[in-house]
């Protein structure tokens, strides 16, 4: 679909900062990304930076929500879309949507799950999400 997609090691890298900078995004999504963007990329975007995170937020933050859920025992898990700031996971949550861990589920077949869930989340919260931001911003 032509969508620029970077991934670099380290989003501190002077090239990964001036691609980001040459694109002008109005929007910025990242998943499963590893790294905390630092307030420079946060505000780069007219729109911000979104986080597709494989938990039902505040329950698991951080980098293993799958694993965490699955060792605490947990019977559900989801998919949160949240709006980023300079936190870990802190920024406001959009939408969220939950599935059952089953008896017989692995963290790979839960990442499966999930990935197929917050792409159709992601695609029903965006232009809600934009419009919002839009409306707002011509008040």
């Amino acid at each position: 679909m032509n969508i620029p997609v970077i991934q670099p090691e380290k989003l501190r890298e002077p090239e990964a900062m001036q691609q980001l900078r040459e694109w002008k995004p109005d929007l910025i999504v990242v998943a499963a990304f590893g790294q905390i963007l630092k307030k420079d990329v946060l505000e780069l975007p007219k729109h911000g930076c979104i986080n597709i995170h494989a938990s039902i937020l505040p329950r698991w933050r951080g980098a293993a929500p799958i694993n965490a859920a699955i060792l605490a025992g947990d019977e559900e898990t989801g998919v949160t879309i949240m709006k980023m700031d300079v936190g870990l996971d802190t920024g406001p949550m959009l939408t969220m949507k939950k599935i059952r861990i089953r008896r017989d589920d692995t963290a790979g077949s839960v990442l499966q799950a999930l990935s197929t869930l917050g792409a159709n989340l992601l695609i029903e919260t965006l232009p809600d999400y934009v419009r919002c931001i839009d409306t707002d911003s011509a008040a």
